[in-house]
């Protein structure tokens, strides 16, 4: 009983985290907002610090509160892989191994993934998600994740990374544009044209690099 009040606690103050609005927060975890409010205040007695600034204008996390909703992810995490690991075994698979990739990543990656085959653990399961590049980084920090093939990530000292493929950026012209003749182009030689291009959140840091 006392662990799934430590679970909602988490819940909450991660929802308010996020939200940063105590209405929408109180919807996402199926609370009132005075009940999302009581979760807030024993968090922070049980921690015995100040999760969140407030006043009538703004809201912000503190130091205290920015180190709770890491730790928080990543025990609700552990939570979610006990329950799906659990189910996995159940199927006949003794490891289950999350990925995740890239939306533009190279299918034939994630084939020669499922190709695999480890003496060690001889019933794998492979579980691949796709998801924007932006979002896998978090995920493999907060143990969503245990591998996965992002496009072009962005450096951080606390994962471990390794180039696997590089691939082009390819550019679609009309057959009668004047540099369809081309083999290759620079991003320079269209600033006058208009671009089709993918969404942002798909993958911000190349995008802003296109864009720039």
């Amino acid at each position: 009983m006392q662990n799934n009040i430590k679970m909602r606690h988490f819940e909450a103050v991660i929802a308010l985290a996020e939200e940063m609005h105590f209405g929408r927060a109180a919807e996402r975890v199926g609370l009132s907002q005075s009940g999302l409010s009581r979760c807030i205040q024993s968090a922070e007695r049980e921690t015995r610090a100040t999760l969140f600034e407030r006043d009538r204008k703004k809201m912000e996390l503190t130091d205290a509160g920015r180190t709770y909703v890491e730790h928080a992810r990543v025990a609700l995490a552990y939570g979610e892989r006990a329950m799906e690991s659990a189910k996995a075994s159940r199927d006949g698979a003794d490891t289950l191994l999350q990925v995740g990739k890239s939306p533009d990543v190279d299918p034939i990656l994630i084939e020669i993934l499922y190709s695999i085959r480890l003496p060690l653990y001889p019933h794998l399961e492979i579980s691949v998600h796709s998801e924007p590049s932006s979002d896998l980084a978090h995920d493999l920090l907060s143990s969503h994740l245990d591998v996965a093939l992002i496009t072009d990530p962005a450096t951080n000292p606390k994962l471990t990374m390794n180039k696997l493929v590089k691939t082009p950026l390819h550019i679609v012209l009309p057959r009668e544009h004047p540099l369809s003749s081309r083999t290759s182009v620079k991003l320079t030689d269209l600033r006058n044209d208009r671009w089709i291009v993918f969404q942002k959140q798909l993958h911000p840091i190349l995008y802003d690099r296109i864009m720039n």
